[in-house]
């Protein structure tokens, strides 16, 4: 048994190397670039980074997958929209997750757009603790955009992340990515870009609580969102965000089953019109 054990840690220890310096090379080598991609921009009340304290929900580690420390058993979830009720700008979404002792495995795979125009989004995280209430996560992904049936770009993403509990009440996280491009030419003048998220999550009371957000893509504007929590029931919250570049709105109900969780989501936005998505989980508990 002690054998065993000494190779399952040493598998282990290999494995987090692995990633370690992969997503690192990613993260920090040359000829890297990022894209601002709309129609990828998951709604803002999925866009917590530093999560949430007393309920987790498997989509928070769409926004940080440092988020995965607090999973208890397998989760998986599916969300799906179609932004401003166009077909091309649909984005579909398949989240799961599973402990392995102290190592947190997560899964995320996207596909958005059209059969012709899409693009499609393969992500593997591993989350640990490293102390009393900080968790620190890495995270690759592949990524593939179909422009035309002669266009077609791939890259692969690094990401870091952090989330640390400050006080019973307050949790901050923290995610740096980048990509990486397979395509022989960029039509990009700067070739590194780097994305930045902080997020600070605040439980005012057992029924509100506030999340806010900031996000810097290099050469981009600097983005706030916010996310607003309100537990009506036990078993109903309803959210309420915003995000500043977008000018949108987003509201949420969510329903807490025994087993499932079911959200619908709305976005509202002045000029281009309504956004209607829904999802499905299963609970932690």
């Amino acid at each position: 048994m002690q054998l065993f054990k000494i190779i399952h840690l040493i598998k282990n220890a290999y494995l987090t190397t692995f990633f370690l310096m992969f997503s690192f090379f990613v993260l920090f080598g040359k000829n890297l670039f990022a894209q601002n991609i709309s129609l990828l921009n998951t709604p803002i009340t999925m866009n917590n980074t530093a999560g949430e304290i007393q309920f987790f929900n498997i989509f928070q580690i769409v926004s940080n997958p440092a988020n995965l420390e607090s999973i208890k058993k397998f989760n998986i979830g599916a969300f799906s929209e179609r932004k401003f009720n166009l077909i091309e700008l649909s984005n579909h979404l398949v989240v799961s997750g599973f402990s392995l002792g102290k190592m947190k495995i997560g899964i995320i795979i996207r596909q958005a757009g059209t059969s012709k125009f899409n693009h499609q989004d393969f992500a593997f995280c591993l989350s640990k603790k490293i102390g009393e209430n900080t968790s620190f996560a890495i995270q690759s992904s592949f990524l593939k955009n179909n422009i035309s049936k002669f266009i077609k770009q791939r890259y692969i993403s690094a990401q870091v992340g952090l989330v640390t509990l400050l006080s019973k009440d307050i949790k901050l996280g923290f995610t740096a990515s980048n990509y990486m491009s397979f395509n022989k030419q960029t039509t990009l003048d700067n070739a590194y870009y780097i994305n930045i998220n902080t997020g600070l999550f605040y439980e005012i009371s057992k029924q509100f609580s506030m999340h806010l957000n900031c996000s810097k893509t290099s050469n981009l504007p600097t983005c706030f969102s916010g996310l607003m929590t309100y537990q009506v029931h036990k078993k109903i919250a309803l959210k309420l965000g915003f995000g500043s570049i977008t000018n949108t709105t987003n509201v949420e109900v969510l329903y807490s089953g025994k087993k499932m969780n079911w959200a619908l989501i709305l976005a509202f936005h002045p000029n281009l019109g309504v956004t209607s998505g829904t999802s499905i989980s299963t609970t932690n508990e």
